[in-house]
């Protein structure tokens, strides 16, 4: 008999492959897809520039009070207002990061009295803000000592005048009160040579 069965039929499975860049075996994606990607890098932007407009305000914030602080402190002896230091932000916008403040510590010649009430006047400025910088408080402490000076000149030159002191010890009282300036005009041509000092230290002055 013949026998009419047919061959068998190969129906054995072959793994189909749809793997292709940036996909696993499986077709599942291994990367990011490039829209997926460009949202993340605009995420992470987005996040540097919040946190750099926050330190941007904070920055300004401490500046203005800062240096709001001196000005008010200087009262008439405040010469040009606040001068600030400008920083433009991510977003254009600009900010203070820096400034100063100028006093006008020039006395009248030969007078002991202005010297005194000037030098008082630079020392409150200087320790006017809430949290004076290293800066401030060295021009604070030379500040006190040329008022202190000032005032030992005023002493000398009342003593002398009411006892009718020779022309000698009115000169050395004289020379008290030039010596009291000239270190105060030192002082402050030192502290201004910084016109934006660090970072809560802006405070200068002028003669």
């Amino acid at each position: 008999m013949t026998s009419n069965v047919s061959p068998l039929i190969n129906n054995t499975l072959q793994p189909m492959s749809f793997a292709g860049k940036g996909t696993d075996a499986f077709g599942f994606r291994l990367s990011p897809s490039p829209e997926a990607a460009s949202a993340e890098k605009d995420t992470e932007q987005t996040a540097q520039e919040l946190q750099q407009l926050t330190e941007l305000r904070e920055r300004e914030r401490d500046v203005r009070m800062h240096e709001q602080a001196h000005f008010a402190a200087g009262g008439e002896h405040v010469r040009g207002g606040m001068h600030l230091e400008i920083q433009k932000g991510p977003k254009g916008a600009l900010y203070a990061v820096g400034g100063k403040v100028n006093l006008d510590t020039s006395p009248v010649p030969d007078d002991p009295t202005v010297m005194a009430e000037k030098a008082q006047t630079v020392r409150q400025a200087a320790m006017a803000p809430a949290e004076p910088s290293p800066e401030d408080r060295n021009v604070a402490a030379e500040a006190a000592a040329m008022e202190a000076q000032a005032r030992m000149a005023i002493q000398l030159h009342t003593h002398t005048e009411g006892n009718g002191a020779a022309p000698s010890v009115q000169q050395d009282a004289r020379q008290s009160s030039r010596t009291a300036r000239v270190q105060t005009q030192r002082a402050v041509l030192r502290y201004t040579e910084q016109e934006f000092p660090s970072p809560g230290s802006g405070f200068s002055a002028r003669a």
